[in-house]
């Protein structure tokens, strides 16, 4: 069977996010379930290597539409994406496509209504993302989500099926050190000033702070004006393997005011047994759930610097870190439930059609 995943969002390796990094997995382990797969993405280009290369080809071949086998198999790249779908279906022809992103939703939509393909629409966003309703009258198209939090959020859509985002445990297994708590993307939605608050109250522990994109930095020197951070936190990152950050982890900070569909990072801090402390928007207290605590995202400094020091009194810890591993063992998250789940669910989206 071949599939295509499809979006107007750049991908890897341009752009290192929660919704790319779960395609890219998700791809490989279809592959080893010998299905034939590929993305088509839109593209930054510029001077990396695959950008020059993007260039050449497309120089050569009078397309829009670059090819490249980066990832380990075919990603269609255009500066437009949603104008080029066509030469995209034309040359691959797909079996079964999956819709994913926000970002030019609908014209992608409507690019693929002419096409009696099988499309499951992967909803990573609350958004609402409206479309014509005539536009369904001829489509197969279903709905599946990220998270029941996501589901929820698109009543309307009527969705399916629910597949978390695919953590493999011994991609982050770690024996960790316990010399930090871990912050990632420190940023003011992900919860910053809350992080540094407790940094300043708890002046005996070591705090990391790991940078997700390459202008983090940026945006904590904005934030902090012209106050000085506390020299507890140590500013580290961006980093491509999660490894380096847990393996120093005894706890991860989420106190995030935005809402998250799910909370990728707290899955794969649980494979080593390591707790999280989050605030409850979004999706966070599914991806939590017994392995931390959940605080309601409104709560007091107060609260948060009681519940920091309840997670870490050593027989509290014990038995958070003991949960974090047996909550990462459940089988709704299993890479390879979650992929068969998702043929299936393609297998029989086909049948009807």
């Amino acid at each position: 069977m071949k599939i295509l995943f499809i979006t107007n969002h750049k991908y890897l390796p341009e752009i290192y996010g929660g919704m790319e990094l779960n395609t890219d997995l998700i791809c490989k382990e279809l592959i080893n379930l010998k299905q034939k797969v590929a993305v088509a993405c839109s593209l930054n280009g510029g001077v990396s290597r695959l950008g020059i290369s993007a260039k050449i080809q497309r120089f050569f071949s009078h397309s829009p539409v670059s090819r490249d086998h980066m990832n380990g198999y075919t990603a269609y790249r255009a500066f437009e994406l949603y104008k080029n779908v066509d030469r995209v279906i034309s040359d691959f022809l797909p079996d079964a496509i999956i819709l994913q992103g926000g970002h030019k939703y609908f014209e992608i939509l409507k690019a693929l209504s002419k096409y009696s393909i099988p499309v499951i629409s992967y909803l990573h966003t609350p958004d609402e993302l409206n479309c014509e309703n005539s536009l369904f009258d001829t489509m197969n198209i279903t709905y599946i989500a990220n998270s029941e939090f996501t589901k929820k959020a698109h009543l309307s859509k009527n969705v399916s099926l629910v597949l978390p985002p695919v953590v493999f445990p011994e991609s982050y297994k770690v024996n960790s050190s316990n010399n930090y708590i871990s912050f990632v993307n420190p940023s003011p939605h992900k919860g910053l000033k809350i992080a540094i608050e407790l940094a300043k109250i708890n002046s005996d522990l070591k705090f990391l702070f790991v940078l997700a994109k390459k202008n983090g930095r940026e945006i904590l020197t904005k934030f902090m004006e012209n106050e000085k951070l506390p020299e507890n936190i140590t500013i580290v990152g961006p980093f491509q393997d999660m490894k380096e950050v847990y393996k120093q982890t005894k706890l991860i900070l989420m106190p995030s005011r935005w809402q998250e569909t799910w909370g990728r990072i707290a899955t794969e801090a649980h494979c080593s047994g390591i707790p999280v402390l989050a605030s409850d928007t979004g999706g966070l207290p599914e991806s939590v759930g017994s392995g931390g605590i959940n605080l309601p995202v409104d709560s007091s400094l107060d609260d948060w610097q009681k519940s920091f020091k309840h997670m870490l009194e050593q027989k509290n810890y014990e038995f958070f870190s003991k949960n974090a591993l047996i909550y990462s063992k459940r089988e709704c998250i299993d890479p390879e439930v979650i992929c068969r789940k998702l043929l299936e669910h393609i297998e029989k989206q086909i049948v009807e059609e």
